[in-house]
């Protein structure tokens, strides 16, 4: 087996939803809803250029999320998002399997990281793997010594150090 690892954190659920006043592009944004059909579906963002602007806020959270955030929802269409990669990885890399490394560094609803949560996708072959269950850490992953120190939502080296060996010894690599 050759895993494709794919680490998850809150960061993720940020970009579902970028609609502060932000400098950064959408480039990496997630563009996607569920359709009436259950399938993935590309959604059109406010356009470029108003990136830097306060419209662009009043445009996605008015136009296009028509509402407050739903996490229940959010978590669906990122699992979906990670079945039909599932679907994809199969097809065209038979040997490898999906590995998604739940990152807990910190969300406002612990949702996405219940392990629960995620029992349909291991149903379909995706291994889950939650990094505090994989290091049986007693320090929280956004603490200090875990993250870059410009960043709170990605790991630094130290976190590294200490997820690395424990995954490659559970994937058996």
């Amino acid at each position: 087996m050759i895993p494709v690892i794919y680490v998850y954190s809150s960061c993720q659920n940020l970009r579902l939803h970028r609609t502060g006043l932000s400098l950064h592009t959408e480039i990496t944004d997630i563009n996607y809803k569920i359709n009436k059909n259950n399938e993935l579906k590309l959604v059109r963002y406010s356009p470029q250029f108003l990136n830097r602007f306060f419209i662009k806020r009043i445009y996605n959270d008015y136009c296009l999320c028509k509402g407050p955030r739903n996490y229940k929802e959010d978590l669906k269409l990122i699992q979906k998002i990670f079945s039909e990669t599932n679907k994809l990885i199969k097809k065209k890399f038979p040997d490898c399997k999906l590995v998604v490394l739940l990152y807990q560094d910190y969300f406002e609803d612990k949702i996405f990281y219940n392990k629960d949560n995620w029992k349909e996708l291991e149903d379909e072959g995706i291994i889950i793997i939650d990094s505090i269950e994989l290091t049986k850490s007693d320090v929280p992953f956004n603490d200090k010594k875990y993250v870059l120190p410009h960043d709170p939502h990605h790991p630094n080296e130290a976190a590294w150090d200490l997820i690395a060996p424990k995954l490659v010894e559970q994937l058996n690599l």
